[in-house]
């Protein structure tokens, strides 16, 4: 099954890599020296030692996993020939990319303790948050840490010799000071967090920064810091201490689409307003896409913005704008009427397809709607950063949140009358829980069809988020609308939103204790299948599963152990005393897993370690699981049908789909919450009875009656396998 699934992926030439020219990292380039590869963000790693589907499902397996005692948030980054991996307990260390060997390590500072300010999110402690940068003209390693001093917190930026890990003369620089742009509003370390990976761009390395847990006062800030060591810039969001405007983005770097040009997302806060020109952007830029100017003077000047007509509501509601980076699409994404095209998601689940030479101010769209390219909704939060594969022209996404169905998306851009048009057109099965990662792709350049999408899964409610986790990779062509999983391994302790880095011929993942790598191994003279894999269909939960594992040798050997990650799974003790006495050239071993210990629902990742007089080798070990009675697939949190703009006298329909992903049949019992201007055309769906795996669509119609202005609803859809509230928005146009 799996050498026909991998077959049928293989068809068109890749493009060459490139490396990046001096001060700048254009698209495609690949380079392990900064978030995502390139300034565009596009987590696109082309290369000419790129695994491939084949290499992938033959001889890909862990090489090591370093602990380095401390949770890594940053992705990894490689200088001088070292992966350098920063941590929360602020250390910062160089391997050996092949071995995990250190080849130097050193502790910047004293991290923050969490629980000093109450946010515990990022616990114990708090250092290097943010995906480092490395300087292509010098080769130096540019980070920032949040360390203690004296009772205060303090940020401080490092260049670091990557040979030694020592700082250069004139840093680190601690980030401090006033805004250029805001008056009155003043740098305050104690109120803040630095998040989103670094962008060096024309010498200058901006850092931009948040709050912890959406704790007041704060603002959203970006600061220009000078390889020669001097504060260039400081930009905020919003006016006041008080402002909001926070810029997190779920870790992606801030983007940059050409020289002294600047992109990034802002999550919370007060906006503009209604029907403001995105070319004419205030002092109010929260929950926005921004674009900001380098001034000739070092300033930065927001020239640009977008943010969505709901954008106060959203916030309200904790489902704003800003939860992911800003992606620059190449050309070859766009049309003639829209060529220069950029991709952003939110919490509420809307993808928004961009023009980056008008983003599209607020509110200027049709009766007073989004005036953006394109928006899709996914139907899931998007709580990360878009990511594409230019050889197969396809977009992917990563769909979280906490309670209902999270996928990896594909989508390609579409061309309706001469506009770009986003289209899904295909999904993975697992479950993506909370803190899963934004994909990133690889692509060997010379070999068609040789694109994979690399996701690091966090497990369903694993407490805290991403303690179960896997590095999981899929075709990044979908076959018959889906996206088909090739291989997973298990990380020991995930950690939230860490995009794995793909160089040369392995993938690095950071962890809870410090980075792990999967790749290329030499090929084993042991070779072992089993029952239970991605490709296996859904199992209830709460019963045991049974399967086979299959260990085939060259020639006749004894199994001397087998070694499960998890208790749950066990191995037929008849069966696997006579493989340790009987030799054979190959063993059939029954395998039953106890789901009662597991996920009620989603997917589970294990694997088994398999030494015999003859060799070794390891296996994945994976379960799709459902709940043994009925289930809505949309629990919580609440889907948002957002309409846009309503023209007065006229009207706008949105559909929805209940799924019932349960084992026995679900039944609709009541539906309630709807008022003006919203009504239903449901025809009628309570007392609707769902099949296991079928699927009921409703129609909600939004009426531009009534005062003008943003109007909202709450319905509630009650079921026997769960409710579902829907949160219902649309702009009313005035008369």
């Amino acid at each position: 099954m799996l050498r026909r699934l991998v077959a049928a992926m293989l068809g068109v030439a890749c493009l060459a890599s490139a490396g990046p020219a001096m001060g700048a990292i254009p698209i495609g380039s690949g380079w392990p020296g900064t978030n995502r590869g390139d300034d565009g963000r596009t987590a696109w790693y082309p290369s000419s030692t790129a695994p491939t589907p084949w290499s992938v499902a033959q001889n890909y397996g862990p090489l090591f996993t370093a602990d380095l005692g401390g949770t890594v948030y940053a992705q990894p980054v490689v200088a001088a020939g070292s992966l350098i991996v920063a941590t929360e307990a602020d250390v910062v260390a160089a391997l050996d990319p092949s071995t995990g060997a250190v080849r130097w390590s050193r502790t910047l500072g004293v991290p923050v303790d969490a629980s000093s300010d109450g946010c515990e999110d990022i616990s114990p402690v708090r250092g290097v948050t943010s995906t480092p940068v490395v300087d292509p003209a010098s080769g130096d390693v540019l980070l920032v840490d949040e360390e203690q001093r004296r009772g205060h917190t303090a940020f401080l930026v490092h260049r670091i010799d990557p040979t030694t890990g020592v700082d250069r003369s004139g840093f680190p620089v601690k980030v401090s000071g006033a805004a250029d742009n805001q008056t009155g509003v003043t740098f305050d370390a104690n109120a803040e967090m630095q998040r989103p990976g670094l962008l060096l761009l024309d010498g200058v390395v901006y850092a931009a920064f948040a709050s912890h847990c959406d704790q007041h006062p704060y603002n959203g800030w970006v600061v220009g810091i000078s390889t020669a060591g001097r504060i260039t810039a400081r930009f905020a969001t919003e006016p006041g201490r008080t402002g909001e405007g926070g810029i997190w983005q779920s870790g992606a770097g801030l983007s940059s689409d050409g020289p002294g040009q600047i992109l990034l997302t802002s999550g919370n806060g007060p906006g503009m307003g209604a029907g403001v020109p995105g070319g004419r952007p205030g002092h109010r830029l929260g929950s926005a896409a921004i674009r900001l100017q380098v001034s000739a003077t070092g300033v930065l000047v927001a020239s640009d913005f977008f943010e969505p007509y709901d954008q106060a509501y959203l916030s309200d509601v904790d489902a704003d704008f800003g939860s992911g980076g800003m992606v620059t699409l190449p050309d070859s994404f766009g049309t003639p009427a829209h060529q220069r095209l950029a991709v952003t998601g939110s919490k509420a689940g809307w993808l928004y397809l961009l023009d980056r030479s008008n983003l599209g101010g607020s509110s200027t769209g049709p009766s007073g709607g989004d005036g953006v390219v394109d928006r899709i909704n996914l139907g899931a939060k998007i709580l990360s950063t878009p990511s594409l594969s230019p050889d197969d022209g396809l977009l992917y996404v990563s769909t979280t949140g906490v309670g209902y169905q999270r996928q990896l998306m594909a989508l390609r851009i579409d061309s309706v009358a001469g506009s770009p048009r986003l289209v899904v057109v295909g999904s993975s099965t697992p479950d993506l829980g909370f803190g899963s990662s934004s994909p990133s792709i690889s692509t060997k350049t010379g070999f068609p069809d040789s694109s994979l999408v690399w996701v690091v899964r966090c497990g369903s409610g694993a407490t805290p988020a991403c303690a179960d986790a896997s590095l999981d990779v899929f075709g990044a062509k979908p076959i018959d609308g889906r996206l088909v999983e090739l291989a997973s391994w298990p990380i020991d302790g995930g950690a939230k939103f860490a995009q794995p880095l793909v160089w040369g011929k392995a993938v690095y993942v950071a962890t809870a204790h410090g980075v792990m790598a999967v790749g290329r191994r030499p090929a084993a003279s042991i070779t072992a299948q089993t029952s239970l894999v991605p490709s296996a269909p859904a199992v209830a939960a709460g019963s045991p599963v049974s399967g086979t594992l299959v260990i085939t040798a060259p020639t006749p050997v004894t199994v001397t152990s087998l070694t499960f990650s998890s208790p749950a799974v066990t191995a037929d003790a008849a069966a696997l005393s006579a493989a340790g006495t009987t030799p054979s050239a190959s063993f059939e071993l029954p395998l039953t897993v106890d789901t009662t210990s597991l996920a009620a629902q989603g997917e589970w990742t294990g694997a088994v370690e398999i030494a015999t007089s003859g060799g070794s080798t390891s296996l994945p070990l994976v379960l799709h699981l459902t709940s043994a009675g009925p289930l809505l697939m949309e629990v919580r949190p609440a889907p948002f049908l957002s309409f846009g703009g309503v023209p007065r006298g006229g009207s706008r329909v949105l559909t929805g789909t209940l799924t019932n992903i349960g084992r026995s049949d679900l039944t609709v019992t009541a539906v309630s919450g709807l008022s003006k201007p919203f009504s239903y055309s449901w025809i009628p769906i309570v007392g609707r009875v769902l099949a296991p795996g079928a699927s009921l669509t409703y129609t909600v119609v939004a009426s531009g009656v009534g005062r003008p202005g943003i109007r909202t609803a709450n319905a509630t859809i009650t079921t026997t396998g769960g409710t579902m509230v829907m949160h219902l928005i649309a702009a009313v146009a005035p008369r």
